[in-house]
């Protein structure tokens, strides 16, 4: 296929094929090159650091799905039980790690193991969700360092976390959705 008919293919004027050689690794390939140089319906590039930033987030998607759904576990059966709130989850860990408040410090880990890393994956409220899950991961890292458990994990989340509190969540994001959302309808109220 020539040069100038694979731009007009991709320019929309004809739509018959969007990947030139049809195998799956050209059509992920020619997929990428979309995403990461073609605009995307507002007039706005999507930048590979945009996609760097959403596959970052996805590390929030993963903590929630593993870490955070297993904590919220605790609370559920907690809450078929006869245990106090002090026994349930990490609060018997933080205590014994002499950290004050072990309950509400429990309770503030699953919260931002869970709904808040769903909404770093989803880019909501970022920045505060991830310095907050940054922090809580500053905490687990100290306590497998003390206990001489693996801190790898804790210390790559910490970081991911800490790299998101600074960058924010990029264009692929609700922030950036709603953020355009409300500078359009003020130009339109004007």
């Amino acid at each position: 296929m020539r040069r100038t008919q694979l731009m007009q293919r991709r320019a929309g004027r004809s739509n018959k094929l969007w990947c030139e050689k049809p195998s799956v690794v050209n059509c992920l390939r020619e997929t990428w090159r979309m995403v990461t140089t073609e605009h995307n319906g507002t007039g706005r590039q999507i930048s590979r650091l945009d996609v760097g930033l959403l596959l970052l987030r996805g590390t929030g998607l993963l903590l929630a799905l593993t870490f955070g759904w297993q904590k919220i576990g605790w609370y559920r059966e907690w809450l078929h039980s006869t245990t106090a709130l002090s026994g349930v989850g990490l609060a018997p860990l933080i205590r014994s790690m002499g950290f004050p408040a072990p309950v509400l410090l429990a309770i503030w880990v699953t919260l931002n193991e869970s709904i808040g890393c769903l909404l770093i994956a989803c880019g909501g409220f970022t920045r505060i969700a991830a310095a907050s899950a940054a922090l809580g991961m500053a905490g687990a890292l100290y306590v497998s360092l003390r206990l001489g458990e693996d801190w790898m994990r804790a210390a790559l989340y910490l970081i991911v976390f800490s790299a998101l509190s600074i960058t924010g969540a990029g264009r692929l994001s609700i922030n950036h959705f709603i953020k355009t959302r409300s500078s359009k309808s003020h130009e339109h109220d004007d």
